[in-house]
């Protein structure tokens, strides 16, 4: 019986309301409520577009194919991640060249996707892990340089910051997903954003069919698939979108406590906030070292009720990948896919709650 879970939706009681007006409006798919869903997600990221879709995935697969990248192409990408992001990569045709990242933002860094550019690397496609913001700026830079594409998945990092500037606002393409563990839970779904109006149109017209409108009305011009976001999930995403300020404050009110319960515990790396970063917490995930087994440490944690998970893969040990590019020897990816344990973190977590799994957590690991 879990009595402690690791996550928690933040629903507020406003997504009735908001659904029950999805059903008597009667604009069941990509209707008006996933316009202000959109609208929504523009007005925090500072983007000037937003294209929402079914998940991150097909929004990093749009992102792609809106960039005509397939067979022959090169998408760089961290080897510590949920295999989504490669499987984007191989959905085009494309070729994952998959790079190490750093072991405490847990965020590959321009400096690993450098060393891996070819003649055939069309696009970087790093990943914000766990609500940790990229430093997005220098990526860009460098893309613009070079003839190369950015796009970060931010598939945990809705809300964040790097110097002021938002997730969202500076790469080419920007990625969100509403998968229940993430901040935005609407069961599933997720959006693009992107400063490029003729981009913004492309991708709309892709996940609806491929449509255009010639004198107001539908034409079939180009290659396109259904990807788009239900209304009633764009309902539940409003009204938490409507309250982001105040997720992302409770949450990082939880990992504070969480530092404090767990400062100065022998063999155990606690989730770093870099200067600059404003962390949206979507993810509190400690590294025990190689003196624990991180396995049996999580197996006992849930035997007592406590809902741990661990943090992420290292994808290219995944037979999918197996014709991937590989970059030197990824050890801090494999390091953090088999030390890293994320806690229970969500609003509904009470102090007492927080303190018992610090307890348990030292006391496995003394």
């Amino acid at each position: 019986m879990i009595k402690t879970k690791l996550i928690h939706p933040h629903y507020s009681g406003e997504e009735l309301k908001l659904i029950q007006a999805v059903l008597e409006s009667e604009h069941l798919v990509d209707g008006p409520m996933t316009r202000e869903f959109e609208s929504l997600i523009k007005t925090i990221t500072g983007a000037r577009y937003a294209v929402a879709c079914t998940s991150a995935t097909t929004g990093m697969e749009m992102a792609l194919r809106v960039l005509g990248v397939g067979p022959g192409d090169e998408v760089v990408i961290p080897a510590f991640t949920h295999p989504a992001t490669g499987l984007a990569v191989l959905t085009v045709g494309a070729t994952p060249v998959i790079v190490d990242v750093d072991l405490a933002t847990r965020n590959t860094t321009l400096e690993r996707m450098r060393e891996v550019i070819t003649d055939k690397t069309r696009v970087l496609m790093p990943v914000s892990w766990g609500g940790h913001p990229l430093k997005a700026k220098p990526m860009l830079e460098y893309c613009n340089e070079r003839n190369l594409y950015l796009i970060d998945d931010a598939a945990c990092s809705l809300g964040t910051r790097w110097e002021g500037a938002s997730t969202g606002s500076v790469a080419h393409f920007t990625v969100f997903s509403f998968h229940p563990r993430k901040i935005i839970a609407t069961g599933d779904g997720g959006c693009v954003v992107t400063n490029n109006s003729e981009w913004a149109d492309q991708m709309a017209s892709y996940k609806n069919f491929g449509t255009t409108r010639v004198a107001g009305q539908p034409v079939f011009e180009l290659v396109g698939t259904n990807q788009r976001f239900p209304s009633i999930l764009a309902a539940l995403g409003v009204a938490q979108l409507r309250q982001i300020d105040r997720i992302i404050g409770r949450r990082r009110e939880l990992a504070q406590r969480y530092q404090m319960l767990l400062a100065g515990v022998a063999h155990m790396e606690l989730p770093i906030e870099e200067s600059g970063a404003f962390h949206n917490f979507q993810t509190y995930a400690v590294r025990l070292d190689s003196k624990w087994n991180r396995d049996q440490v999580m197996k006992k944690l849930r035997q007592e009720g406590i809902e741990v998970q661990i943090g992420s893969t290292a994808i290219h040990r995944e037979p999918v990948f197996r014709e991937a590019k590989i970059s030197g020897d990824l050890k801090n990816a494999e390091t953090l896919a088999d030390q890293l344990l994320a806690l229970p973190l969500h609003h509904k977590l009470k102090e007492s709650d927080q303190k018992f799994v610090a307890k348990r957590l030292m006391e496995l690991t003394q």
